[in-house]
């Protein structure tokens, strides 16, 4: 029964982080006033494009969806070691909140950019170890995702743990989301307005032109 609440919760959440990214980058923005109708209720649409965004993430598809199921799977595990510290993941003891808390999104979201820079710095952009650091959207959403399915799945099953502390700590999982869902959009944008600037200077600069003296 609780592991087919997980699969439940997990695809619920799943497709709540990608409808609120959506919302969250098109209300957020400060240059539109107008919306039109498609993009606020045309779920048909926004669903799927959505559900593929938090794989791909402005980087590889296919790197997208295996650290995403990779960070899911090492976030099952990492719930499970709650019980190494006390009862059951889903006993109402301080250890099993600790490890459905955001304590560890949050080190996916501040870690994951400091290793690449100190790992990923070694090794050229195609090469695979580069791509798989760079993923951090997939990596906080698989993570995200299984602590939100797995302690609203023990909750429903058990009842034993605390559900305001599950809605806390899942408005903050949610948000953080949220918070790196916008930073890493916004530095993707300067990276191509960077981009482009430079290029617009080059093909300004005529280099078959001869030089005046």
């Amino acid at each position: 029964m609780e592991f087919l609440l997980f699969i439940l919760f997990f695809l619920f959440f799943y497709f709540l982080l990608g409808l609120l990214s959506h919302y969250y980058i098109l209300f957020s923005d400060t240059d539109r006033t107008n919306f039109q109708r498609n993009e606020l209720l045309d779920f048909a649409h926004i669903l799927p494009k959505q559900a593929i965004a938090v794989f791909e993430a402005h980087g590889n598809l296919q790197y997208g969806i295996l650290v995403f199921f990779g960070m899911s799977f090492f976030s099952f595990l990492w719930i499970l070691l709650g019980g190494l510290f006390g009862s059951s993941h889903y006993a109402d003891e301080p250890a099993p909140y600790i490890f459905h808390s955001v304590l560890l999104p949050a080190i996916i979201s501040f870690g994951m950019p400091v290793l690449k820079n100190y790992i990923g710095s070694g090794f050229s952009k195609s090469h695979p170890t580069y791509k798989i650091l760079s993923q951090e959207i997939p990596a906080l959403a698989g993570s995200s995702v299984t602590l939100l399915a797995s302690a609203f799945s023990s909750y429903g099953t058990y009842h034993e743990m605390m559900f305001f502390i599950i809605f806390i700590n899942s408005v903050l999982i949610i948000g953080l989301y949220l918070f790196k869902e916008k930073q890493v959009r916004q530095r993707h944008q300067f990276n191509e307005d960077d981009y482009s600037e430079v290029t617009d200077e080059n093909e300004d600069y005529n280099f078959d032109e001869e030089p005046r003296y």
